[in-house]
C-alpha cells in the first residue's frame, strides 16, 4: 500500500513538472522567434510556476484544515471562511470603491473575522469538530445573506431583480 502511494505521489510530481515546463510553450499566438522567446521566459514560465506554487499552497491549507479537524469534509467553504471573505470583499467594493488592494484587504479581514467567530463559538463546546463544522455552515449561510442584502441595497430604490 505504501509503495502504491509513493508511486502515485512521484507520478503526480512528474506530471506537475511536465506541466510547468510544457505549458509555457503552448500558445495560440504566432510570434516571431525573438518575441516568442521573450514571452516564454518573461511571461509564461513565471505564470506557470506561480500557478503551481499557488495550487500547492491551497492544497496544503486544505490538508491542514482536514487533519486538524479530523474530518474530510472540512474546507474553507464549510467553515465559513470563504463566505466571510466574500462579505469583506463586497463591503470593500461598496464602501471603498472596489480597488484591488481594498478588495483584497476586505476579503482578508472578512475571512479572519469569520474564522475567529467560528472558533469562538466552537470554544463553548471545547472545539469539537462537529461544532466547528456546524457553526461554519451557519456562518456561511449568514454571510451569504449579508452578501445578498448588500447587493440588494446597492441596487438602489428600484432594484432590478433580474440582475441579482
Amino acid at each position: 500500500m505504501k509503495g502504491q502511494r509513493l508511486a502515485l505521489v512521484l507520478a503526480s510530481a512528474a506530471v506537475l513538472v511536465a506541466a510547468v515546463l510544457l505549458a509555457p510553450t503552448i500558445s495560440a499566438a504566432d510570434l516571431p522567434p525573438g518575441a516568442a522567446r521573450r514571452a516564454l521566459t518573461d511571461l509564461h514560465r513565471p505564470r506557470a510556476l506561480f500557478g503551481a506554487l499557488a495550487g500547492f499552497g491551497l492544497a496544503l491549507a486544505g490538508v491542514v484544515l482536514q487533519s486538524v479537524l479530523r474530518n474530510p469534509l472540512a474546507s474553507p467553504y464549510t467553515l465559513g471562511i470563504a463566505s466571510g471573505g466574500a462579505v469583506g470583499a463586497v463591503l470593500a467594493i461598496q464602501l471603498a470603491g472596489g480597488g484591488s488592494l481594498s478588495v483584497s484587504l476586505g476579503a482578508l479581514v472578512g475571512s479572519f473575522g469569520t474564522a475567529s467567530l467560528v472558533y469562538a463559538v466552537a470554544s463553548w463546546r471545547r472545539h469539537a469538530a462537529e461544532t466547528l463544522l456546524l457553526t461554519g455552515v451557519a456562518v456561511t449561510l449568514f454571510a451569504g445573506a449579508i452578501t445578498t442584502a448588500v447587493h440588494f441595497l446597492a441596487l438602489g430604490s428600484t432594484p432590478d431583480l433580474v440582475a441579482m
